[in-house]
């Protein structure tokens, strides 16, 4: 079976994952929901096999992670 060059597969993964956020936005409009949480499991799952397969991409996503932490304000104990 023929298949299409990596870089179409994910353009296509792309597209395809754009149509379902719309789908969710206008879901979420017909329901009177705005405030509605949709979480794309298929999106979360890509996200942890590439972690896994390219360790590098893990310690940057670690190394944002703190720094983010590290600009967030501090509490103030008084």
């Amino acid at each position: 079976m023929a298949t299409l060059p990596s870089a179409l597969q994910m353009s296509a993964l792309a597209h395809a994952r754009n149509g379902r956020a719309d789908d969710i936005a206008r879901l979420k409009l017909e329901l009177d929901l705005p405030d509605l949480e949709y979480l794309d499991i298929s999106a979360e799952l890509e996200l942890r096999r590439a972690l896994q397969r390219w360790p590098l991409l893990a310690e940057l996503e670690e190394a944002l992670q703190l720094e983010t932490q590290l600009k967030a304000p501090q509490e103030v104990r008084t």
